[in-house]
């Protein structure tokens, strides 16, 4: 079975766009887990003080 490489083209795109959209959730996830755990910890020793 023959392929349009427009279509092939168009797969390979939307395969790569959504590959990288997955990765940048899982770098924001990280990002944000960080931020929160930095948030904790100037709580926690602002507590101690």
């Amino acid at each position: 079975m023959a392929l349009d490489p427009t279509v092939f083209a168009g797969l390979l795109g939307g395969i790569g766009g959504l590959t990288r959209g997955v990765v940048g959730l899982l770098k924001a996830m990280s990002l944000r887990r960080r931020v929160l755990w930095v948030i904790m910890q100037l709580l926690w020793l602002w507590q101690l003080l």
